[in-house]
């Protein structure tokens, strides 16, 4: 038990907890990317809209606990390999079954046999700072960290991001899923190995804390295959989606670059404690 306390405290110590409890969610969307948002089976091409390019967008309506939040930009930026114009960004409406509106889903289609995906980059904008889709003038972005989660990481399919824009991640306590901070300098990237997947199975979600400045960008795709790739993200702390499921996220600090191994360290330790507690 000595031992149990001690390694608690160090992790208590190393593990960046934010104490924010809040209800993010979209409550409405100015304009979307893509055809139809309804992603039934594995999407069709009616996701999907002539015109679409790097650089589009959509905006959304956000709310927190039921008041207006601020209005979310979630741009394409970049075509990492195959996915063309062949992208949705849409507030959710049937994302394989899950039908919370109160969440973002991004569907593209990856030409490339040997995989591949892009970059999508998210704007926390103070409210009113879009009408109709179109920035103000005297727009700002917030300076609030902000919590994502998403779902349903399968099929080689991974979420990579820059760990300076992280507090901390977590995967559920028995997740499948593999969080890599060596693959690429300064990158996480949160990988799957093959396996078959529902929106609601916690073994297969991730979520990201970031730091203090609202603008987020993420990488997504699939590691070794072509074929279209959902990704849905929630903003609610702690997620609602995931609450029924048995979702236990294991929260990992991001280290300072000359500190990766002690995080490997502290990913260990958190998960064996995890399951000692659970014995």
């Amino acid at each position: 038990m000595k031992y149990a306390v001690f390694v608690t405290s160090l992790l208590t110590a190393l593990i960046a907890h934010d104490a924010q409890s809040a209800a993010i969610e979209v409550s409405g969307v100015q304009t979307y990317v893509g055809g139809t948002t309804d992603v039934t089976g594995s999407g069709s091409t009616g996701n999907f809209s002539l015109g679409t390019g790097v650089g589009s967008y959509a905006v959304f309506d956000m709310q927190i606990d039921g008041s207006d939040y601020a209005d979310l930009r979630v741009s394409y930026i970049a075509d990492d390999g195959g996915i063309g114009s062949n992208v949705m960004i849409a507030q959710t409406s049937n994302s394989q079954n899950l039908k919370d509106t109160g969440t973002v889903s991004i569907l593209f289609n990856i030409g490339n046999s040997s995989g591949g995906g892009g970059t999508f980059q998210f704007d926390w904008f103070t409210a009113g700072s879009f009408v109709n889709g179109v920035e103000q003038s005297g727009s700002s972005l917030l300076t609030d960290s902000i919590l994502y989660t998403t779902f349903d990481i399968d099929y080689e399919q991974y979420v990579a991001t820059d760990s300076s824009q992280l507090n901390y991640y977590a995967l559920d306590d028995d997740t499948i899923l593999t969080a890599d901070l060596n693959e690429t300098t300064g990158m996480l990237n949160i990988k799957d190995n093959d396996a078959n997947s529902t929106f609601d199975n916690p073994e297969t979600a991730a979520q990201f804390m970031t730091t203090g400045t609202a603008s987020h960008q993420f990488e997504m795709g699939k590691q070794f295959e072509d074929g279209n790739a959902l990704f849905m993200f929630e903003f609610r702390d702690p997620s609602e989606v995931l609450a029924e499921t048995g979702f236990n996220p294991v929260q990992v600090s991001i280290p300072e670059p000359s500190s990766v191994t002690l995080s490997a360290l502290t990913l260990v330790a958190a998960f064996g404690l995890r399951r000692i507690f659970r014995i």
